[in-house]
């Protein structure tokens, strides 16, 4: 899953984003749609260092998750947007 969205609870209420960039692929990005609207993904992957962004529809009452490749699980708070990064 190059974008890495499934929801964890019946409905879409609940979604996890844990993309699985493979090798030779630098960035992705691209909308889910959900019950609540298209959830809009986008990561990169440059020198080094990973980048996730996470946008859901204004109001939706989606809870958030993104995972990013070394594990660290970072839940969107009550902004419809989520920036996380880490080091490969």
């Amino acid at each position: 899953m190059v974008l890495g969205a499934f929801p964890t609870r019946d409905g879409w209420s609940h979604v996890s984003v844990q993309p699985c960039p493979p090798e030779g692929l630098s960035f992705a990005e691209g909308s889910v749609p959900t019950p609540y609207g298209d959830l809009f993904i986008r990561w990169e992957r440059r020198d080094g260092d990973f980048t996730l962004t996470v946008r859901k529809p204004e109001g939706a009452p989606l809870c958030v998750t993104a995972v990013l490749p070394d594990g660290l699980a970072v839940p969107m708070g009550s902004d419809c947007s989520l920036t996380a990064s880490c080091t490969l």
